[in-house]
């Protein structure tokens, strides 16, 4: 079993994201919540290392819920130890002081970028909600009209109704008109 703190070392991100990757994909992972813990198996390392890869190549959460719902996980190589290592390189003497600084840069630009990673995620979510929403309303409108459509093809319009008449009155005034000639002449 792996701690958040050991997922988080070995994949190169922060624990707190760590946290949020699992409680958003909870529903494919075997992570045991306990308390304010988390316990990750093998597979949910691996789930994560995927998460984490298709992250870096510009998938949404929503396109990532999809892979990992169709049972997919990266093919790229999980690392055998932490993908970031703090301490100072041994082959190149860099003051600490430098190196503390630069390290403290990286965490902050990282710390940016995953923020704007979701602040994009949660853009491209409410478009598809919006189109969402959209669709629904065009599919409700469509419908009023057909069915609009469908009672004026039910019905035939007020003009045929209005001829019909016209054409009764028409033949009741010739009837009228005959039996009065007919009354006239036989009496």
């Amino acid at each position: 079993m792996h701690t958040t703190k050991d997922i988080a070392a070995r994949l190169g991100v922060n624990a707190q994201t760590v946290r949020r990757w699992a409680e958003t994909y909870q529903r494919h992972m075997s992570a045991n919540l306990t308390g304010d813990a988390f316990q990750y198996t093998d597979d949910d390392l691996l789930l994560l290392w995927s998460v984490r890869r298709w992250r870096q190549l510009g998938y949404s959460l929503s396109e990532i819920e999809q892979r990992l719902s169709a049972g997919e996980r990266t093919t790229d190589e999980l690392p055998v130890g932490p993908v970031a290592d703090d301490a100072p390189p041994r082959a190149i003497m860099v003051p600490e002081g430098v190196h503390t600084a630069a390290l403290a840069e990286i965490r902050r630009l990282e710390g940016e970028r995953e923020r704007l990673l979701i602040e994009r995620d949660h853009a491209v979510e409410q478009r598809e909600q919006d189109v969402s929403r959209l669709n629904d309303q065009i599919r409700g409108l469509e419908r009023e009209i057909g069915e609009l459509r469908g009672k004026l093809e039910s019905r035939p319009p007020l003009r045929f109704w209005l001829a019909v008449m016209g054409v009764a009155i028409v033949v009741t005034v010739v009837i009228m008109i005959a039996a009065l000639i007919v009354g006239q002449g036989g009496g």
